[in-house]
C-alpha cells in the first residue's frame, strides 16, 4: 500500500461512482459505499456554498471577466458542480435558464454537463415534505420575468432532473440543498446510467453501439457539430452559432470565483 498518496479528485470520484454503480451489493464488496458517496456529495456542496459566500463581496463589486461571460444571449457550457455563474447572474440582474430557450432573448443559458449541487432527480426530491414550489424544471427561467413552468408528474417527474431553489434564498442555500433532496444530482464522465437529463443528449440525436463497441448515430439522427480546438489560455471562447445575436461561450477551465 502506498502511503501519502492523494488521488486526483475527478479520478477518485470516477472510481468511487463506478464502484457504486457496478460493484456494490456483490459478495465481498465494501458495505455502505453508496451512502458514503452520497454524504461526500453533500460535503462538497457544503464547502462550495461556504466558499462562494465568502466571495460575495468581490462578486457584488463586479468582475470584468465575469461581466463578459454573464451576458444575456450567451450560452455557458461548464462541467463545474457549483453555481457560481448563476449566482453572479442573480447578483447583477441577469435572468438564467438551464435548458431550452424561451421567447425572451435577454437571458443567460447555462448548460451543466455534470449536473450541479442544487439539482436533484425527481425520485430523490423531497417534494411531499416541502412542496412543488420549492423546485423548478431546468427550462424555467430564474431571476427574471419568465413564467413558472409546472413540474412533470408521475413517472416522468421521477426521471426528470429538477433544480432546488437554493439561489433564490441565498441566506439559507445550504439548508435548502441539504434538506430538499436525498442526494444531489452531480454526475461524472464515468457514469453509464442515463436518466432523462437533457444535457446527456446535448449534441442531439441518438446513438447505438457498433459491432466493435463504437457509438454510431442512428439513421436520421442529427450529428453534433464538432467543436474547435481550445487554446490553453483561460477564458471564454466564441463558437460559431449560426444564429444572429447568440454567442456561445465555452469555459474550458474558468478562473476561480473565490480566488483560491
Amino acid at each position: 500500500m502506498t502511503t501519502g498518496f492523494t488521488p486526483d479528485a475527478v479520478d477518485f470520484f470516477s472510481v468511487l461512482h463506478s464502484y457504486v454503480e457496478f460493484c456494490a451489493g456483490f459478495p465481498g464488496s465494501l458495505p455502505e459505499t453508496a451512502d458514503f458517496f452520497r454524504r461526500l456529495k453533500f460535503g462538497i456542496a457544503n464547502l462550495l456554498i461556504k466558499r462562494l459566500k465568502e466571495a460575495d463581496p468581490r462578486l457584488e463589486a463586479g468582475s470584468e471577466y465575469l461581466d463578459e461571460v454573464v451576458q444575456p444571449g450567451n450560452i455557458v457550457v461548464t462541467s463545474n458542480w457549483d453555481f457560481g455563474i448563476e449566482h453572479y447572474a442573480r447578483l447583477h440582474g441577469v435572468p438564467v435558464r438551464w435548458r431550452g430557450r424561451g421567447t425572451r432573448t435577454g437571458e443567460l443559458i447555462v448548460l451543466k454537463l455534470h449536473g450541479a449541487i442544487d439539482w436533484t432527480l425527481g425520485s430523490e426530491a423531497q417534494i411531499p415534505r416541502f412542496g412543488a414550489l420549492e423546485f423548478s424544471p431546468l427550462n424555467e427561467q430564474a431571476f427574471g420575468p419568465g413564467y413558472r413552468v409546472s413540474l412533470p408528474s408521475g413517472k416522468e417527474r421521477e426521471r426528470s432532473v429538477l433544480r432546488m431553489k437554493a439561489l433564490e434564498e441565498w441566506g439559507s442555500a445550504w439548508r435548502r440543498v441539504s434538506s430538499r433532496t436525498r442526494e444531489p444530482y452531480s454526475r461524472l464522465l464515468a457514469a453509464r446510467r442515463r436518466h432523462r437529463d437533457p444535457h446527456h443528449a446535448a449534441g442531439g440525436g441518438s446513438a447505438r453501439r457498433g459491432p466493435r463497441g463504437d457509438r454510431r448515430a442512428q439513421p436520421g439522427a442529427r450529428r453534433p457539430r464538432p467543436l474547435p480546438a481550445f487554446p490553453a489560455a483561460r477564458g471564454p471562447v466564441e463558437l460559431p452559432s449560426g444564429r444572429r445575436g447568440l454567442t456561445e461561450v465555452m469555459l474550458r477551465k474558468p478562473t476561480s470565483l473565490t480566488g483560491r
